[in-house]
């Protein structure tokens, strides 16, 4: 809207007001708190803009979560591979003592029989 145009809206204003009882003054001071309170109104550009900009920090935020994610998922793996050895290692260790054991044990019985 133009100033001319919103001139002649405020002026079109002032005389409905003044035709409705208001006085001139009045009328002026209802324009002028309408003008002040449409300053702080947010355009649809502004609507826009402030969207745009939300929609490219959530699509930064989320593709920082999936590296983080990711990351994440490579170090579970490789703890995982870690845990993984030392139970191999672990259990073999287990097995080797328990045949140990166990051919101990049959040499006993050989030397009773």
């Amino acid at each position: 809207m133009s100033y001319s145009e919103g001139m002649a809206d405020m002026l079109a204003v002032v005389k409905r007001l003044t035709a409705s009882g208001f006085s001139e003054a009045q009328a002026e001071a209802v324009i002028e708190a309408i003008g002040d309170v449409r300053d702080d109104l947010a355009t649809r550009a502004d609507l826009q803009a402030q969207s745009a900009e939300l929609r490219a920090d959530m699509q930064a935020q989320s593709a920082a979560l999936r590296s983080e994610m990711a990351s994440l998922r490579s170090d579970m793996q490789s703890d995982m591979q870690a845990l993984e050895l030392r139970l191999t290692i672990r259990l073999g260790a287990v097995v080797g003592a328990t045949s140990l054991v166990t051919i101990g044990v049959i040499a006993a019985l050989i030397a009773l029989l």
